[in-house]
């Protein structure tokens, strides 16, 4: 059996491995995890419109996270959060890298009382490990070079 052609550099690992089809394909497709968000990444989000996208994707998202324990993994401003809680989830913790998100997010949780609901932070604490029941991540994973290496992940 003769090897691939192709041979390059991952972007992330400074690793040099032969790339499989489905690995150079991925890459083709994805940005640079250092580039601007896309202009739908940047669309301006409020409580009105926090679930319409994973719910044109999943049309029984709210049905889904009723009663569960939800992590937002990229949480942003806490919109989404704050919306599948007020849709019956049970509670959310809500992970992200910036901190000045993360303020605005906390802010947001406070002004609608729902600190006892919504749990913000920057890192998943050991504690945390398994208690989920559903894991949400939108518009996230690209701002990430190496999710599998980041400050994240006890």
């Amino acid at each position: 059996m003769k090897p691939s052609p192709r041979t390059e550099k991952l972007p992330t690992s400074g690793n040099t491995k032969r790339l499989t089809l489905s690995e150079r394909l991925l890459l083709f497709l994805s940005r640079d995890p250092g580039a601007p968000d896309y202009e739908a990444a940047i669309e301006r989000r409020d409580l009105g419109n926090a679930l319409s996208l994973v719910s044109r994707v999943f049309p029984d998202f709210e049905s889904r996270i009723s009663g569960k324990v939800i992590l937002d993994f990229g949480c942003g401003s806490g919109y989404q959060s704050v919306a599948m809680v007020r849709s019956g989830a049970s509670s959310v913790v809500g992970v992200d890298t910036n901190l000045e998100t993360l303020a605005k997010a906390r802010e947001l949780v406070r002004t609608m009382r729902l600190d006892h609901k919504i749990e913000l932070t920057d890192k998943l604490e050991q504690r945390l490990k398994g208690a989920f029941d559903v894991l949400i991540s939108q518009n996230s994973f690209e701002h990430y070079a190496d999710p599998a290496k980041s400050r994240f992940v006890p």
